[in-house]
């Protein structure tokens, strides 16, 4: 039941369910430019000029990239029948932004 051809529905596996976690680092190092540097306090920096953090940019590599990427994984298990996510960041401490839910 590959869809590359025409097969009897009931001889298809049925879905079963998934639990995903996103761990989302939020340490300094994801606003650095270059070389891993600790580049904390991203709220009071925001917009200013600095040579080895992207404060200027508001970090993209996390705020655009790590974010859209689950983002979209979060929309994608949504058509998946009794799919369920959860959503914890870390850095000096974790918290857990989103508990386990569907």
């Amino acid at each position: 039941c590959d869809e590359s051809k025409v097969c009897n529905i009931a001889d298809c596996p049925q879905n079963k369910p998934v639990s995903v976690c996103f761990a989302l680092d939020e340490s300094g190092s994801v606003c650095s430019i270059g070389t891993s540097r600790n580049c904390d306090d991203l709220q009071n920096n925001a917009g200013e000029e600095n040579a080895q953090c992207d404060y200027l940019n508001n970090c993209p590599k996390f705020n655009n990239s790590t974010k859209t990427f689950a983002k979209d994984i979060i929309t994608s298990i949504h058509g998946v029948s009794g799919a369920e996510f959860s959503v914890v960041t870390f850095a000096t401490n974790s918290n857990i932004d989103t508990g386990l839910t569907s």
